[in-house]
């Protein structure tokens, strides 16, 4: 409470090679951020269980762009086991955050658009990034903004203009199809089947692809 942030007692469970075996998928903070400012008095002691366990792939995702810079190990520009990935949920979003993302040193950058909130255009970071994933907003029918296929589907042509990996993950509570015709989608599930329906994927032949798995922040979807 009152913006403190708790060590999850099990944090040291990053060393055991039982329990995290080597090529072990580690998600940061997936329902939090790494870069909260309550986690500057323990952000340094995580880099250096990080950087202990190169044998894992980690995935790190902040919306607090402008403050990773502040604390980077020099060694992760060298680190190729670390997914770095900016949310860009708008225009005005990805235009206050673009040049923070594009100086940072990570190897391997991603995009998650989400939720979507219109059209993004990614294409002045395009030549950083390996992934984008998209994501429809998610929550009450009556307030949540209408995910659409054109704004996804024109996200997409720009990223196989850059060979960029390119997946929408979920359509989100409202989605208005290519037809026009707009979707109530009351489950996970139903929202990853309908973004699978209209195959808005691309595979990059250069650049790494990620897997997102949203059943880790949503529960699993059956």
């Amino acid at each position: 409470m009152g913006g403190e942030l708790r060590l999850n007692p099990y944090r040291y469970d990053l060393l055991d090679r039982t329990k995290f075996p080597p090529g072990t998928n580690v998600y940061q903070c997936l329902n939090s951020d790494f870069w909260l400012p309550a986690a500057d008095g323990w952000r340094a002691e995580v880099w250096e269980m990080i950087r202990k366990r190169s044998d894992l792939s980690y995935i790190m995702m902040t919306k607090r762009v402008d403050r990773v810079g502040n604390d980077l190990p020099a060694w992760v520009e060298d680190a190729d086991n670390i997914g770095f990935v900016t949310t860009m949920e708008s225009q005005e979003a990805f235009d206050r955050r673009w040049k923070y993302t594009r100086d940072l040193p990570f190897k391997n950058k991603l995009i998650t658009v989400g939720p979507c909130l219109e059209y993004v255009d990614m294409k002045p970071l395009l030549e950083e990034i390996c992934q984008v994933f998209v994501l429809g907003e998610m929550g009450d029918p009556e307030t949540v903004v209408k995910c659409r296929y054109e704004w996804v589907s024109e996200m997409m042509r720009d990223c196989v203009k850059f060979d960029v990996n390119f997946d929408l993950l979920m359509a989100g509570t409202k989605f208005v199809g290519p037809d026009g015709i707009e979707r109530t989608l009351m489950s996970f599930h139903d929202m990853m089947r309908m973004a699978d329906a209209y195959g808005l994927h691309h595979v990059s032949s250069t650049k790494r692809q990620y897997r997102h798995e949203p059943s880790l922040v949503f529960g699993e979807v059956g």
